[in-house]
């Protein structure tokens, strides 16, 4: 839904019909401002390194 589907995007169904049958537009639904998106960023960043860091 967020970003939509072309048509046979997903293949053929058995019966030979595509799946999608059509174009499914983008209905994106999931916003962010760009402040959460520098704060997802960051968070992200924090957790790799540290990731990076530990041993095991």
């Amino acid at each position: 839904m967020q970003f939509g589907a072309g048509m046979e995007i997903f293949g053929k169904a058995s019966t030979g019909a595509s799946i999608p049958w059509g174009t499914i537009p983008a209905r994106p639904f999931i916003g962010q401002s760009d402040e959460a998106q520098d704060n997802i960023v960051a968070e992200l960043v924090d957790w790799l390194e540290e990731a990076a860091t530990r041993r095991n």
